[in-house]
């Protein structure tokens, strides 16, 4: 089993516009704060 996520997958939302997703909440696309993807500082898991 792999962790790594293939070239072809999207990154993950940020946690408004996953929220934003439901009817109810679609106004919290104007509240997102990630204008882009933030490399984690630590590398991935031993075996990568």
């Amino acid at each position: 089993m792999s962790i790594r996520a293939a070239a072809t997958d999207t990154p993950p939302s940020a946690a408004e516009c996953t929220v934003a997703q439901l009817p109810e909440y679609a106004d919290l696309h104007r509240a997102c704060r990630q204008t882009e993807d933030v490399p984690l500082p630590q590398r991935g898991a031993g075996c990568c």
